[in-house]
């Protein structure tokens, strides 16, 4: 497997931009399935998750603070991430278990976090074209998400 600076070399010859890293302290949540019903005529869109509407904004808030003022890149530039999630664990759970494999889903974390990045990093996450994601429990770390972000190239 690639390494980050490998990856970024390869941006068609040009020298590669340095990621932007970025840490959300919190318990990760994940986005949950989206629903939709009509209420007198009028489309409704809820989730199944509503806590992530706390989680969400800080994930935003931490990456505009490092973007500053930029413009999302264009809708024509491929974007990498590279996301680690460190999630609570449980005081139950044997110390024998050593990685995480349990709920909550890692594409619903993912999720969380591409839509709180959508018009600050990009335009929309269909132009994340590079995916690196792990979930960890927090035993030396405290819970949150460390996220790096990087322009690809077109």
């Amino acid at each position: 497997m690639q390494g980050l600076s490998e990856i970024q070399a390869t941006l068609n010859g040009k020298k590669p931009e340095a990621p932007v890293r970025f840490w959300v302290t919190g318990t990760p949540l994940p986005k949950g399935n989206m629903r939709a019903f009509v209420i007198k005529g009028r489309a409704v869109v809820t989730y199944t998750n509503p806590s992530v509407k706390d989680w969400q904004p800080r994930i935003a808030t931490e990456a505009q603070a490092v973007r500053g003022e930029e413009p999302p890149w264009g809708e024509d530039e491929a974007v990498g991430l590279l996301i680690d999630f460190y999630l609570p664990r449980p005081k139950s759970l044997p110390k024998k278990y050593t990685q995480h494999v349990s709920r909550p889903d890692m594409d619903k974390l993912v999720r969380a976090v591409f839509d709180a990045l959508t018009d600050i990093f990009f335009e929309d996450d269909s132009q994340v074209n590079h995916l690196v994601v792990s979930k960890h429990y927090a035993t030396d770390t405290p819970t949150g998400v460390q996220v790096q972000v990087w322009r690809r190239g077109i």
